[in-house]
């Protein structure tokens, strides 16, 4: 995968895929507000459909997703639980867990 970053304003602009290994050839794009928000993602990769026009609300939240009194996102395709210290433990049917300091374990 190569990258193109935008340097004078840190956002990822774009990303080419080139075939291999039975890989497919295609390209990612992003455009962004001038607060920095991603107003769409165009891409002609299969694997990475693209999102339409986004909009936000007055606190930089999508207007599609559904968010909780603290600001989680509480469904955005699937639904997302939160603790008592808003930290994510369920995406979908998959649960999260965290060991003692509040890290999620990775496998080595």
């Amino acid at each position: 995968m190569q990258e193109h970053v935008d340097y004078c304003s840190g956002s990822l602009s774009s990303e080419s895929a080139h075939p291999g290994c039975g890989s497919t050839a295609g390209t990612v794009s992003y455009q962004y507000d001038s607060m920095g928000n991603r107003l769409q993602l165009s891409s002609t990769l299969p694997a990475v459909p693209a999102s339409g026009l986004l909009n936000y609300d007055a606190n930089d939240r999508t207007s599609t997703d559904v968010f909780d009194a603290n600001g989680n996102t509480t469904f955005n395709g699937q639904k997302n639980v939160y603790d008592f210290e808003n930290r994510l433990v369920q995406r979908g049917g998959v649960a999260i867990v965290y060991d003692g300091v509040c890290r999620r374990p990775w496998p080595e």
